[in-house]
């Protein structure tokens, strides 16, 4: 399990845009394109990750190991025998 070094790459590149922007926004010299520049980096920063997330921890198939390494519970192959119902279940209505 691991993200490829080109998305780590991309993603190192839009959160050194975001933190520019950031600054540019915070300082006195803002503006409205500022701003607008700003929320758009950090937009596509927001995107990037939600886009890691999903493509490369959320996604099947997970070893037992990789459960392991996110300290979550492997989940359990094991199934369970239900047995044969004897009989039907009733209903009596009463008036």
């Amino acid at each position: 399990m691991g993200v490829p070094q080109s998305e780590l790459t991309a993603l190192a590149a839009l959160i050194a845009t975001a933190e520019d922007c950031l600054k540019i926004a915070q300082s006195t010299d803002r503006t409205a394109v500022t701003t607008a520049q700003c929320k758009a980096a950090f937009d596509a920063l927001t995107e990037k990750m939600r886009f890691i997330k999903s493509h490369y921890f959320l996604k099947p198939p997970l070893k037992d190991e990789d459960f392991v390494l996110l300290e979550l519970k492997p989940s359990d192959h094991t199934k369970t025998a239900v047995p044969i119902p004897v009989n039907q279940p009733g209903l009596e209505i009463i008036k």
